[in-house]
């Protein structure tokens, strides 16, 4: 996960896009209503990282996804380089969480625990789509996970508490509001 940190975006230009949309929100325009397309014009470094797939759409992702996206743009400046590592680093150490997570949850049940490590912490397609392509939906999948978590798990009518379900709710919130596919958390 350090390694394919630090090397830049592989696999998808899905990092770029993110670092273009921040780009935008610090140059003041909102990634709701201007296309990366305008980041094109000012023909500078940051414009020729802009990937053309996508350049002439605007941001498909929540709020919570566009301020990740404005506070890398903000350390990494005129830089796609730095805004993208600050995009990876931040997946990575969410990564890294839901690895912990599901160690600790599992750490009584042996079998579980290491059925979890192989279908996630060193699963290669998860690897490599979310770590070194830098996409944002790990950040989506740990506060799900979390929000999951923190609701537990429902014997028979027994209910749980209040501030449990209020704060399930908000991490599913989270969740959904990164990335709009999310919600289904909410069905789990």
């Amino acid at each position: 996960v350090a390694v394919l940190t630090v090397l830049p975006p592989a696999g998808s230009t899905d990092a770029l896009d993110y670092a273009t949309y921040g780009r935008l929100l610090a140059l003041g325009h909102s990634p709701y209503v201007t296309t990366p397309v305008h980041l094109r014009h000012l023909h500078n470094a940051f414009a020729r990282s802009v990937p053309r797939v996508w350049d002439r759409y605007v941001s498909v992702y929540g709020p919570l996804a566009s301020m990740e996206q404005f506070v890398a743009a903000k350390l990494g400046g005129a830089s796609a380089a730095r805004v993208t590592f600050w995009l990876k680093l931040w997946d990575s150490a969410a990564f890294a969480a839901v690895a912990l997570v599901l160690d600790r949850l599992l750490r009584n049940r042996p079998v579980q625990r290491l059925r979890a490590h192989l279908l996630w912490t060193v699963n290669p397609l998860l690897l490599w789509d979310l770590v070194a392509a830098g996409h944002l939906d790990v950040l989506a999948v740990m506060a799900g996970l979390l929000g999951l978590l923190v609701l537990g798990e429902q014997h028979d009518a027994a209910r749980p508490a209040l501030w449990r379900v209020a704060a399930a709710g908000a991490l599913l919130g989270i969740a959904a509001d990164i990335k709009i596919d999310y919600v289904l958390f909410g069905v789990g």
